[in-house]
């Protein structure tokens, strides 16, 4: 489980730009969290999975045919 988990985050983070954009994401989120903001670490938290779920299906669609998409390994 871990290694296909780590599989989709390289996926997910191979988009340029997509890994600053979730570190901001995550920042804001540790931020509300310190000022104990239930409801806004709520709805980052919703965010921010639904943005990974939207790079994953992004990324997943630029894999060349012939290459194991989750392993990026030649088939």
């Amino acid at each position: 489980m871990r290694k296909r988990t780590n599989r989709l985050r390289r996926l997910s983070t191979s988009l340029p730009g997509r890994l600053q954009r979730s570190c901001a994401d995550h920042q804001s989120l540790c931020e509300a969290y310190a000022e104990r903001d239930g409801v806004l670490a709520a709805a980052l938290n919703r965010s921010i999975v639904f943005s990974a779920l939207q790079a994953i299906e992004q990324a997943w669609e630029q894999v060349p045919v012939g290459v194991d998409r989750v392993g990026a390994e030649e088939r």
